[in-house]
């Protein structure tokens, strides 16, 4: 991976009015956080949205973990990854789990 996947989000004025989107596509990243929690599978999604790729929703999860909408924990069992590897996914891209806690990460790894 020698891109972020963060750089998949963009932020346009011009784009569902200024909503972090993906690509540049009009799927703001909250309307795709709300699919990848619904009971709709990863396949199902890529089915309906065909402009989508795989990578998106990781860019999506790695956003919103970011943005703290989103614990890593709930984040790691939405992506499908142990949580290990979640985290390790969010430093490769430049995120740092130090702004947590050490209680929310205890609480986030169930440790």
């Amino acid at each position: 991976m020698t891109t972020s996947l963060l750089e998949r989000i963009t932020i346009d004025p011009e784009i569902c009015h200024g909503k972090p989107c993906i690509r540049g596509l009009r799927y703001p990243v909250g309307f795709l956080l709300e699919l990848l929690s619904s009971e709709m599978t990863h396949a199902a999604i890529l089915e309906d949205y065909d402009d989508l790729e795989a990578e998106d929703f990781l860019a999506v999860l790695l956003y919103s973990t970011q943005a703290g909408e989103i614990s890593i924990g709930k984040a790691a069992v939405i992506s499908g990854y142990p949580k290990r590897d979640f985290m390790e996914m969010l430093g490769k891209n430049g995120i740092s789990i130090f702004a947590y806690s050490p209680e929310e990460l205890r609480a986030d790894l169930e440790l």
